[in-house]
């Protein structure tokens, strides 16, 4: 039988740590793509002012794009009912 080269801990905790260091990072980029996507749709805004920056989120901005898409989403149904009844 060969030895224990991974020491006391075994192969079993080598193998959970390399998996918990995968979901770490895995969080970590799932959290960078949604700051990403939320600044694109200018819903948080960074700003960097001489010796303060700040992130702001655009409550405004975000109540008007989901309004746009209920209204949206109605018109598109409404338009799907006029079809199925015709």
């Amino acid at each position: 039988m060969a030895p224990n080269t991974l020491g006391q801990k075994g192969l079993w905790h080598s193998i959970y740590k390399h998996q918990e260091g995968n979901v770490i990072m895995r969080t970590l980029l799932f959290i960078v793509v949604i700051v990403l996507l939320l600044s694109l749709a200018g819903w948080l805004v960074f700003d960097f002012s001489g010796n303060s920056a700040s992130v702001e989120v655009r409550t405004d901005k975000i109540r008007q794009d989901t309004e746009d898409v209920v209204d949206k989403s109605k018109e598109l149904l409404h338009q799907a009912e006029q079809e199925i009844n015709h």
